[in-house]
Parts: structure tokens; C-alpha cells; sequence
């Protein structure tokens, strides 16, 4: 396998080990849709078509979620809430070598996501994708992908042995941002905050998070 070729796989790496997961059924149509949408036909033919106006018309679901297409830039937003609590063993993303070790980008540990007695609550989700070169089936290739939503609350708690991207504060500062970071905390409280993470081709797995605390 060529050494460019390896690379990309080993960035696509992920190892996610799930104990106990309880998501409202909402959330499940959420990651089904996402994936019909965006990633099976990465891996199919399948090419864009235009709808006319009379198709259009018979499209439901109009107000909940809403379709961009903006450049070389794909977004579906979702304006729904839903609520999620996950024990999670160990959650690891984006195995490659970075020019100065072979390493995950994230490596969780012994994560909680909400509790029982409280939910991590999510208000709206969005799916963005970006691509080079959209409008030519030739030489189209797929930049990044950010999934995320601008109004998440509750908390995450667990081991943060590797953590690549930024966490901010109510007041912006940062709590942490880097690249393969070992954070000092094992708790990150979110109060209505924008929550992403991000798959670069060329930058690996970053997860971003603001008006939150850590601890």
C-alpha cells in the first residue's frame, strides 16, 4: 500500500467501546440519516440530482430540517432536541502519524456522557460537509466533516488522555487547545454551548467546545 494511501487509513481509524447507552429514539433516526445521507454515497456512484418545485412539494418534514448548498459547502440543520446518557469504556479517533509520533488524536477513557438523573441535552444538530472541485464528478474529494450542534448542555466526564481541539470558557479563554493534549480534568460541564467535532482530511479529529467549564 502506498505510504499516502496508509496514512489516510489510519486516519479514518476509530475504536469506540460502548457499555451502556440509553438515546432517545430521535437521536438513532438522526445517525441513520446522517449516514444514508453523507457516507453511503461516498462509497457509491451516486450522483446530486435537482428537484423540480412539484417534487419539492412532496418532501415533509419543512421546518425541521433545512437542506444548504453554499459554494463548495454541504449543510443539513436539524431543529430538534434530544437528550443522551452513554457509559462509554474507551472512544478513540484518528490513529496516524503526525510528523512527530504515531498516536490517536482523541483517546477517551471511562466516559459518561449526562447521568442518569440528568441528560446531555442537545438543541439542534447540524451535519456540514466540504468539499473540493463539488460540481465535478472527476476530481470532487471531501475536505472535512463537522458535526455539531450550537446549544448543548450537561456534562462529560472521563479520562482525557489524548484531547485535540479547544474548549472555552464562558469568558473565551482557553480551557485547552492543542493537538494530542493531556488534559487536566476529567470533567466538562456545557451550559448552552456549541459542540463539534471535526474530521479534517489533512488535520485528523478535533473536537470543539465553548461556553464551558472543566474540572
Amino acid at each position: 500500500m502506498a505510504p499516502d494511501a496508509q496514512r489516510a487509513k489510519e486516519k479514518n481509524n476509530m475504536e469506540i467501546s460502548i457499555k451502556k447507552t440509553l438515546i432517545k429514539r430521535k437521536f438513532i433516526f438522526l445517525i441513520y440519516f446522517l449516514a444514508i445521507l453523507f457516507v453511503i454515497p461516498g462509497f457509491s456512484s451516486a450522483e446530486m440530482i435537482f428537484l423540480s418545485n412539484s417534487e419539492l412539494s412532496e418532501v415533509t418534514g419543512t421546518g425541521i430540517i433545512t437542506f444548504s448548498l453554499t459554494g463548495d459547502m454541504a449543510r443539513v440543520d436539524l431543529d430538534m432536541e434530544t437528550g443522551m446518557y452513554s457509559n462509554i469504556d474507551s472512544m478513540k479517533l484518528g490513529y496516524y502519524d503526525d510528523g512527530v509520533s504515531s498516536g490517536w488524536d482523541q483517546d477517551w477513557t471511562n466516559v459518561t456522557i449526562g447521568s442518569g438523573s440528568r441528560e446531555l441535552v442537545i438543541n439542534g444538530v447540524y451535519f456540514q460537509a466540504v468539499y473540493s472541485n463539488i460540481n465535478d464528478p472527476d476530481t470532487r474529494g471531501l475536505s472535512h466533516i463537522t458535526i455539531g450542534t450550537r446549544n448543548a448542555t450537561g456534562t462529560i466526564r472521563g479520562g482525557f488522555n489524548n484531547y485535540s481541539g479547544s474548549i472555552t470558557d464562558t469568558g473565551g479563554a482557553d480551557i485547552i487547545n492543542g493537538h494530542r493534549a493531556q488534559a487536566d480534568f476529567s470533567r466538562i460541564d456545557l451550559d448552552h454551548s456549541n459542540a463539534s467535532i471535526v474530521f479534517d482530511s489533512n488535520g485528523g479529529y478535533t473536537i470543539n467546545v465553548d461556553n464551558a467549564s472543566a474540572n
